[in-house]
């Protein structure tokens, strides 16, 4: 089983509260945000894959209304963090590195900073994630490259007929949306994958 990365190992439980997208409360900003454009996103959004984050989507706040409002929201910037470390060694355990251990599942690692994302009730927001400004929500995520396939690299280890199941692990992850026409903030949870495990199916040994 991968491990997940060291700066995942913390699990948020953070209850969503306000109104999400969907909500669309009439806006009340001074102009900067043109209702109909928000409205015609969030209609969007509802129409795109999101697993958990969504498929390219054009985020209707331009990156200074985004900054302006995280900066009037002090108590949202702990979601945010300054840096982002792009090490792959952080992913892999002493183990990985040694050839007398072999992987059992490959994964893919790509590197996130989602404008819209589904929380683990399956409702879709957009995220308040300026694309510049120091302060960014990015999550790195890990997935099976064959999930759901057996997993390819323990046949010969185990007993012919044996089932096995490489599957995508997931964690919890606490972030901020916003509502495009109130500039409303908000917490959701999102499931982010983290990593693959190896499932092997129970069996009978039956001993002569």
């Amino acid at each position: 089983m991968l491990g997940r990365p060291l700066f995942f190992t913390a699990v948020l439980s953070v209850m969503s509260h306000g109104n999400s997208v969907e909500q669309g409360l009439n806006r009340t900003s001074n102009g900067q945000v043109n209702s109909d454009s928000a409205r015609n996103a969030t209609e969007q959004l509802s129409s795109k894959i999101c697993n958990p984050f969504c498929e390219t989507v054009s985020h209707p706040l331009p990156d200074d209304v985004q900054i302006d409002i995280l900066n009037n929201d002090e108590k949202m910037k702990r979601y945010f963090n300054k840096d982002v470390f792009r090490d792959f060694d952080l992913y892999r355990s002493r183990h990985s590195r040694d050839p007398e251990y072999v992987q059992l599942c490959k994964t893919l690692i790509q590197f996130e900073q989602p404008e819209a994302a589904m929380d683990v009730h399956g409702t879709r927001h957009f995220l308040l994630n300026p694309r510049k400004g120091e302060y960014a929500q990015r999550v790195d995520v890990e997935i099976c490259q064959e999930s759901g396939l057996p997993c390819a690299e323990i046949n010969d280890y185990v007993s012919p007929g044996t089932a096995t199941r490489c599957e995508t692990q997931f964690f919890k992850r606490g972030m901020v949306a916003v509502n495009p026409e109130s500039l409303e903030t908000y917490e959701i949870v999102v499931r982010v994958p983290s990593g693959c495990n190896c499932f092997i199916q129970k069996t009978l040994l039956v001993t002569s």
